[in-house]
């Protein structure tokens, strides 16, 4: 095995163990083992005075569907935005915000 196959390997085993930190959801339309978390509560407010927390979604890479920032995410039964993401180590962390 590679080191990137078995970085890839422990993330999943340690980070998607849903006796640690994952969750079974329905993400894009599959079901996948993820973490969702609130990373900042909604403190500011945007040019409409609207305040919007922002969230964090912790999952392997092969199991999302493409991403792009600005679009839209169905993750169960709720539409979040992409506002970003990176990808490391067979992982990748999406920020959202949730849309209405």
């Amino acid at each position: 095995m590679s080191f990137h196959a078995d970085v890839a390997r422990d993330n999943r085993k340690t980070f998607l163990n849903p006796r640690e930190f994952a969750r079974a959801r329905r993400v894009g339309g599959r079901e996948i083992l993820c973490d969702l978390y609130e990373a900042s509560p909604a403190n500011n407010s945007d040019e409409m005075g609207l305040s919007a927390a922002t969230y964090r979604l912790f999952a392997a890479t092969d199991d999302l569907p493409p991403l792009r920032i600005g679009d839209d995410l169905q993750i169960d039964d709720q539409l979040w935005n992409i506002i970003a993401y990176r990808e490391d180590g067979g992982m990748t962390n999406v920020t959202l915000t949730r849309i209405s």
